[in-house]
């Protein structure tokens, strides 16, 4: 299996308007070089929102606190 990369936003956006002029969804992945399941999520979320671009807030959250980070402990 293929290592996972993000597609850009430019990629997306080609998605978008390639699907706007009639091209297949398996057309468009070989052209961007993606499954057709990933241009069909991002041609869903396209409907959903009207958007592209990355939803604000997603990924991994931090889970040290400021002092944890600093290399200090709560215990003295």
């Amino acid at each position: 299996m293929s290592s996972r990369r993000e597609t850009t936003e430019s990629e997306r956006l080609l998605v978008v308007k390639w699907s706007k002029e009639g091209k297949s969804l398996r057309e468009i992945a070989s052209l961007i070089g993606v499954t057709h399941g990933c241009v069909q999520k991002i041609l869903q979320k396209y409907k959903k929102t009207g958007s592209v671009a990355n939803i604000p807030g997603r990924g991994r959250k931090e889970i040290l606190s400021t002092l944890q980070r600093r290399g200090r402990s709560f215990t003295h």
